[in-house]
């Protein structure tokens, strides 16, 4: 019960970063709404990972956590070498 409820919550959470990243006034602020996305959609493979009780998810939800990671250091480097969003 209280899983659903935190899936349905993260899930509109996750919905208002994308909002962030469409709609952000600035390169900077578009990229820490990509980072927070990241980091929920890997919060929310973690919580259908406990309520289904399928420990692969757990896998997954590193897997998304370190291309997160990844995408953002190689966003940031490109911002910084002069390209634009």
């Amino acid at each position: 019960m209280i899983l659903d409820l935190l899936i349905i919550l993260m899930s509109l959470l996750t919905l208002s970063s994308i909002w962030i990243i469409i709609r952000g006034p600035g390169s900077l602020d578009r990229l820490q709404g990509l980072a927070v996305f990241s980091s929920k959609i890997t919060m929310l493979i973690v919580l259908f990972s406990l309520r289904f009780e399928q420990s692969y998810l757990s896998d997954i939800a590193i897997v998304a956590s370190l291309l997160g990671f990844i995408g953002i250091v190689m966003i940031t480097r490109y911002i910084r070498q002069g390209g634009a969003l």
